[in-house]
């Protein structure tokens, strides 16, 4: 996942409501830190320091998301 992606999975995970309280601080919090730096840099600071620890995290969500549509059909 580009940091691109991460942040789009982020922005509609917030009008979903499909994540709790602290992955939803995590996600901003996140954002906010790889967006202080220049814009050609931040998918290097993404995969560096922060895509290895959040993808699990986002894999799990997207799996849970995907059981609740199962349920509903």
């Amino acid at each position: 996942m580009k940091y691109k992606e991460f942040k789009k999975w982020c922005e509609e995970r917030a009008t979903d409501g499909c994540w709790g309280m602290s992955e939803a601080i995590a996600c901003m919090m996140t954002i906010n830190e790889i967006d202080k730096h220049f814009i050609f840099k931040r998918e290097k600071i993404w995969q560096k320091n922060y895509a290895e620890c959040i993808i699990p995290i986002i894999d799990e969500i997207n799996y849970k998301i995907e059981k609740l549509k199962a349920k509903e059909m």
